[in-house]
């Protein structure tokens, strides 16, 4: 579901838009159908207007879709997939029930959650593998037991899979070339949680039960995720930043920022400055503030037991000590209003 705040509108067809483009791609390459492996809402209560527009792009798909809830949109009592416009759609199928789905050539076992913390194995439940079953694919939601998931590392092995599709991790599977049974496709655009191989889909092509399958990923995203890091060592690097971000501001871009160093006179309205223009001229921002203290604190107080301690804690903060940079940065607004 689109983000609310001010850049609502903005964002919302940011978020739209790579369904669209997805409709697309599967047009192009001639796909039987889609898979949606959980998460297509990143709630278990998405406004009415969000459920009714998905579902309406979905059902614009030249393709069948189907698709399960997920941990963020799990099937639950008054959750979204209880909204009676996704019967509007015939191409658009709602996996509510871990059982056999059978199609052409093949079977689809479909493993929706109903609720967001889950303990056991999702695929327990799929039938040892028979002949008349043709091509067996998953669709299933979870990370890896390896990371502290429910699905097993090798589910598609241990259930006798040909693919196993995957939803929950927000990055493509890595080493797709090497033709996995079970991968993630990641998020098809990324978010502000996002790593910088998020935004694809995978197209998998199965010739016939056993051999691997060919998995290959698409571009699907068109927003980019960056991680900036800056350093502030001299009078009026906060105000080159900010007007480096300036010029470099894009819609298209989350920018998570993270900002250490010395506080000059001024800098902390620089900062103030440049978290709301990370808010209001990119598609996403974060500032996040390190380790920072003032410019020679120390040099503002008397000699004496202050100045030493502040000698001291700057040393520390240059270190990366966090809690040294917060206490230098009281000391020094302590030390003013005592008039010393």
């Amino acid at each position: 579901a689109p983000p609310s705040g001010p850049g609502r509108p903005r964002r919302r067809e940011k978020r739209f838009a790579p369904a669209r483009r997805i409709a697309a791609l599967v047009r192009e390459h001639n796909a039987g159908f889609v898979l949606i492996a959980g998460d297509l809402f990143d709630s278990h209560a998405p406004a009415p207007a969000d459920i009714r527009e998905t579902a309406a792009l979905l059902g614009g798909f030249p393709a069948p879709v189907y698709l399960i809830p997920g941990n963020h949109d799990p099937h639950v009592p008054g959750g979204p997939w209880e909204h009676p416009v996704w019967r509007e759609f015939s191409n658009v199928h709602c996996l509510l029930d871990p059982c056999p789905l059978p199609l052409e050539g093949a079977t689809l076992y479909p493993c929706p959650l109903r609720s967001r913390w889950h303990g056991g194995d999702p695929l327990g439940w799929i039938p040892p593998r028979e002949a008349a079953h043709g091509v067996r694919i998953g669709l299933a939601h979870g990370g890896l037991d390896t990371a502290g998931g429910p699905v097993p590392a090798d589910a598609a092995a241990r259930y006798g899979l040909d693919y196993l599709a995957l939803g929950d991790w927000h990055s493509v599977s890595p080493n797709l070339d090497a033709g996995p049974r079970q991968a993630y496709s990641g998020t098809p655009e990324p978010d502000a949680s996002n790593p910088r191989d998020a935004g694809s889909v995978l197209v998998v092509e199965i010739a016939a039960p056993g051999p691997p399958p060919a998995v290959t990923p698409l571009r699907s995203g068109r927003l980019f995720w960056r991680q900036d890091a800056a350093e502030l060592l001299q009078e009026g690097d906060a105000r080159r930043l900010r007007q480096r971000l300036e010029e470099e501001a894009s819609g298209d871009v989350l920018l998570d920022l993270a900002v250490s160093g010395e506080l000059f006179p001024g800098d902390e309205r620089e900062l103030d400055e440049i978290a709301a223009l990370l808010q209001q001229r990119y598609f996403h921002g974060r500032l996040t503030r390190g380790a920072l203290w003032p410019a020679g604190a120390e040099a503002e107080l008397p000699p004496g037991p202050l100045a030493m301690a502040a000698a001291q804690l700057r040393e520390r903060a240059a270190a990366g000590d966090h809690a040294a940079a917060d206490a230098l940065l009281l000391l020094r607004r302590l030390s003013l209003e005592a008039g010393l």
